[in-house]
């Protein structure tokens, strides 16, 4: 994860994860779309985000 926030909102700072996704085996074809998820770290201005302060919020994403 990089060090420094993304960006800074309303007094938080915002840290973008983004990490490789197992696609059920249902799917037959390889989309690139699906081969990823993400999340948002969110921690007060200034605190690392790693203190128990930050919380973490996956993006769902609507599989069609």
């Amino acid at each position: 994860m990089d060090a420094y926030p993304t960006c800074r909102y309303k007094g938080f700072d915002v840290y973008p994860l983004i990490y490789l996704f197992d696609p059920p085996r249902e799917w037959h074809e390889r989309r690139p779309d699906r081969s990823y998820s993400a999340s948002v770290l969110i921690c007060q201005e200034g605190e690392p985000p790693s203190t128990e302060r930050s919380r973490i919020f996956p993006l769902p994403a609507t599989q069609w």
